[in-house]
């Protein structure tokens, strides 16, 4: 009898914690409102431009530089995260994409100019896997970001709602 009050009171106090962290996230400015609108029409252009210029390659990919430089103009300008270490680990990971569509770039200037050197080939397409090792690193480092201050919240509401249960 008692383990139906508990679980109701437990799925309470989880509707209470989620109800919560979207009203503190959105009085707190933590991320300006328009970043993840921004970053949809942002993808959408990508697979708009990877779709019509399929085959120009070099057109492809300098498109695509010019809209994430666009979007790392944005970043600094407008600085869309309230937090210094968001802020920065999203600049550092559009950094990273960055240097991966580049490489791209000088790839597709091997193929338009006929360069066949295999060795300058291994190098630039090494410097885009490990451009996008470690944006992977930076999107698990953001992530663990917001695990620790959702379970931070948690641990400070549930101590300071102790006595209502």
């Amino acid at each position: 009898m008692i383990f139906p009050i508990i679980l109701i009171k437990s799925t309470e106090f989880v509707y209470h914690v989620i109800v919560h962290v979207i009203h503190v996230l959105d009085k707190s400015n933590r991320m300006c409102k328009f970043y993840i609108l921004i970053e949809i029409i942002r993808y959408l252009l990508l697979a708009l431009v990877v779709g019509l210029l399929f085959d120009f390659a070099l057109a492809q990919v300098c498109c695509i530089e010019a809209i994430c430089i666009v979007f790392v103009i944005y970043l600094i300008v407008y600085k869309p995260f309230e937090a210094k270490i968001d802020r920065y680990v999203s600049f550092f990971g559009e950094i990273l994409v960055n240097f991966g569509f580049l490489s791209g770039i000088v790839l597709a200037v091997f193929d338009r100019v006929g360069y066949r050197d295999i060795e300058a080939r291994m190098a630039v397409g090494w410097i885009i896997v490990y451009a996008y090792l470690l944006v992977m690193f930076t999107l698990i480092f953001n992530t663990f970001l917001l695990i620790v201050r959702m379970v931070k919240f948690m641990i400070i509401t549930r101590c300071f709602s102790l006595k209502n249960f």
